[in-house]
């Protein structure tokens, strides 16, 4: 029973540290051919996927930014780390383009 309970909250700890690395994205916006993404995740030092192409690492204070030149389809992207998933549309994006 005791084994049973260590495990128990070995896996809970696992859990948790892996779990929601939650995202809040300050701006998303698109200019001169370049992506700007500015946010936040709730912890340091997460991975951060835009849009499954790429990634950045938040520093110390849990901040993080893209500058790439791509323009996303629909003018929406998508950013996940562990297993939050944040979507936006991106600011000064037109899907006629």
């Amino acid at each position: 029973m005791r084994l049973n309970k260590i495990f128990l909250i070995g896996g809970l700890l696992l859990f948790s540290s892996t779990a929601g690395a939650e995202i809040r994205i300050d701006e998303a916006r698109y200019a001169n051919g370049v992506l700007t993404v500015l946010g936040h995740t709730s912890r340091s030092f997460q991975i951060i996927v835009l849009d499954g192409n790429y990634k950045r690492r938040s520093d110390k204070g849990g901040s993080f930014i893209f500058r790439v030149p791509y323009r996303p389809r629909f003018c929406k992207i998508k950013l996940t780390s562990g297993g939050d998933k944040k979507s936006i549309e991106v600011k000064n994006c037109s899907t006629s383009i």
